[in-house]
């Protein structure tokens, strides 16, 4: 019989979970907000979250970034290099089902990670990467159109935001009258 269970029985790991909650709410903006993003990436994360990984996601510099909001909820594991729930699966079970989590809305979405992760693709930052020539060939062989998709979709949306600009600054100079 492990610890959790001889000291929490029952409701109790849910009532331990929403008092630590309750805790990260009243530390106040933004840490609150920072610890629900942390939340939320590990919760939806779709592979264990690097060290890196969650810091350019919630754009923070320092270990102890991730750690301090979130209290005792997340831990970093040096062996592994990754950020996870201190109880993987307590944890998760209790922010995604339990109905004594009250503050689910403070969870980032899905949607709005999905954004998230567009936008940094989008960014200077990340076509300032330095990136091994060869990476966009194995990207196409190994996953065919997913690979070229994955690795150019920047670049067309930007190609279609700058022929954007230009057609909407060409019809505004044509609109404009001059005396």
């Amino acid at each position: 019989m492990d610890y959790r269970s001889q000291h929490f029985p029952g409701n109790e790991v849910d009532d331990y979970y929403k008092d630590i909650i309750c805790q990260i709410n009243m530390i106040g903006t933004p840490l609150a907000e920072q610890a629900f993003q942390i939340l939320s990436w590990i919760l939806y994360a779709k592979e264990p979250l690097k060290k890196r990984v969650l810091l350019e996601a919630i754009e923070e510099t320092s270990e102890e970034d991730i750690l301090r909001p979130c209290m005792s909820l997340v831990i970093f594991s040096p062996a592994d290099e990754v950020f996870q729930f201190s109880h993987p699966t307590t944890v998760r079970e209790f922010l995604l089902n339990s109905p004594k989590f009250e503050f689910k809305e403070m969870l980032l979405s899905r949607f709005e990670l999905a954004k998230r992760c567009l936008k940094f693709l989008n960014s200077r930052e990340f076509e300032s990467l330095s990136v091994p020539h060869n990476i966009y060939t194995n990207f196409s062989t190994i996953y065919g159109f997913g690979g070229y998709a994955a690795v150019f979709w920047v670049a067309h949306v930007r190609e279609v935001e700058q022929e954007q600009l230009h057609i909407l600054t060409t019809n505004r100079l044509r609109n404009t009258a001059y005396f």
